[in-house]
């Protein structure tokens, strides 16, 4: 676990050299590309028995080596987009710190992009990236990851109001995991002002979509059919620790809203609109009963809390105190270590040791 917290406070002690250091855009740009290609290879370069399904990706990647493209796509029920990056990542290597490194590259120059592009303080939202589990996912699930890293692009579509570009980055998603999808209807919500009805309203919504969930899964592939219907029918085993400090996070951002200044509560309420159904999926699959993994769908709200912090950092008057600001980062970092110690298979980290 210890090489998780080295890399973090690595990627915070480059960030924040730009502080004290760097005043130009250029410096600053140079030092992301640097904290960019740590996070790449801290993931490419792992072995395949970390993560709880790096083996099976693996094993795909090095059974798709015998097939060409065009035949290869007829033998599996994984998405073109995915299929399509295993090809690129052959073409590099036979060995497979080739897709591993692949998918890391994509996932995190996506959300490099969407930070980037939003951001009010682009090292505090990659801290929050980190902390949440945001990056750290990608160890376990490479294509929902892929999409959802791709998801926050369709994001940043959402400030700049542009639908087309929206929905057309969710289609791309898609290729990579079809539950993408998941975040189709909410772009007019997401534009929407804030009101305590709708949120009500949205809690309506959210306890009644497991009754739409199987019609809904009839248009993903038939392994995604497979798993979701057993995780519907086995359970919910745990997750209250995380739906709590959601449910509790959301709330505080609710009541931190009338702090925030005319000039950028719009920008807050699209990310506390993100927020809320984060934590209303969460809530979902605690009250029902689900299976725990269904908490992956939170996984494409992920942007709400990794924009909000900078904005509070900016606008609330407590938050602009050391205790605060001390009380953050220690929060997060405690999340961090039960999120490591809880998710499977991460821990130990280990090198890919045949390359």
């Amino acid at each position: 676990m210890v090489l998780y917290f080295v890399i973090l406070f690595l990627v915070l002690f480059f960030l924040s050299i730009e502080e004290k250091i760097f005043r130009n855009k250029r410096s600053f740009n140079l030092l992301i590309i640097i904290v960019a290609f740590i996070l790449i290879f801290f993931e490419g370069l792992r072995s395949y028995t970390v993560g709880t399904d790096t083996n099976e990706y693996v094993h795909g990647f090095m059974n798709s080596r015998h097939f060409n493209q065009s035949s290869f796509k007829l033998k599996t029920a994984l998405e073109l987009g995915y299929v399509t990056m295993q090809g690129l990542a052959n073409r590099i290597s036979s060995n497979y710190w080739s897709i591993l490194t692949v998918v890391a590259f994509f996932s995190v120059l996506s959300y490099f992009k969407s930070i980037r592009s939003l951001s009010f303080n682009f090292k505090v939202s990659i801290f929050v990236y980190l902390t949440l589990g945001a990056y750290i996912f990608v160890f376990n699930g490479a294509r929902q990851g892929i999409a959802a890293s791709i998801c926050s692009l369709a994001i940043v579509e959402v400030f700049n109001k542009n639908k087309i570009r929206f929905f057309l980055w969710i289609l791309l998603a898609s290729q990579f995991h079809k539950t993408a999808f998941i975040l189709l209807p909410f772009y007019y919500v997401f534009r929407s002002e804030f009101s305590l009805k709708k949120v009500i309203i949205l809690l309506i919504l959210a306890s009644v979509s497991l009754k739409l969930l199987a019609p809904i899964l009839t248009f993903f592939s038939e392994d995604t059919q497979t798993k979701y219907s057993e995780y519907i029918s086995r359970g919910a085993s745990g997750g209250y620790l995380f739906t709590l400090f959601y449910v509790i996070l959301t709330l505080l951002f609710i009541r931190f809203r009338k702090q925030i200044s005319k000039e950028n509560i719009r920008y807050y309420d699209i990310c506390l609109y993100i927020c809320i159904m984060s934590s209303l999926i969460y809530l979902e699959v605690v009250i029902t009963g689900i299976d725990i993994n269904l908490m992956r769908l939170a996984l494409y709200f992920s942007m709400g809390y990794i924009l909000i912090w900078p904005v509070i950092f900016k606008e609330v008057k407590f938050f602009k105190s050391s205790l605060a600001k001390f009380l953050f980062y220690a929060v997060h970092i405690v999340f961090f270590y039960v999120y490591l110690a809880t998710q499977s298979r991460l821990i130990p980290y280990n090198f890919n040791n045949i390359i």
